[in-house]
């Protein structure tokens, strides 16, 4: 087992599950239960994967209900949480930023890279690879660990029921 610190908090490193010749059919549904951080994808004949997730923290919760993918993007970068950056250097000069925070002269804010997004609401959550300390950590989307986003990425269509509880 693989420990990691992050804040001072101790986690172990994000997992997942994926049957390749199950995922062939594509997938129907998928599951997220924000109180285990888990994830469960299903296509007709059962379950196809599962992986530790992460959520929304205090005050950014992931919202409860039943979704279909209104986008599918490779790769975006949000445009409300990223970085600011000196414009001249490239030095990061805040590495947790949101669009609206005051943005010093000579610096630029840029946004986020979310790999694999699928975006599950008009306000911008959203399924992607990122970070997944296995504790809810995210501005309101689902974070998933890399090698898995990009398999759920590719076998779900966009009219697959997404289910968040």
């Amino acid at each position: 087992m693989i420990y990691l610190c992050l804040v001072g908090l101790p986690t172990i490193a994000a997992s997942f599950r994926w049957d390749a010749k199950a995922a062939e059919s594509g997938v129907t549904h998928i599951k997220i239960n924000r109180d285990d951080q888990k994830m469960y994808v299903y296509n007709k004949n059962g379950l196809v994967g599962s992986s530790d997730i992460s959520t929304g923290k205090k005050g950014y919760r992931t919202p409860a209900g039943t979704y279909q993918i209104l986008e599918k993007h490779a790769v975006k970068r949000s445009n409300r949480y990223g970085r600011i950056l000196n414009h001249y250097s490239g030095k990061v000069l805040d590495s947790d930023a949101a669009f609206k925070d005051r943005v010093p002269q000579g610096a630029y804010f840029q946004g986020g890279v979310m790999r694999y997004f699928m975006r599950l609401t008009h306000t911008g959550i959203g399924i992607h690879e990122g970070h997944v300390p296995n504790r809810p950590a995210s501005h309101g989307c689902i974070r998933v660990p890399k090698g898995f986003a990009a398999k759920i990425f590719s076998a779900t269509p966009r009219d697959a029921a997404i289910t968040i509880i």
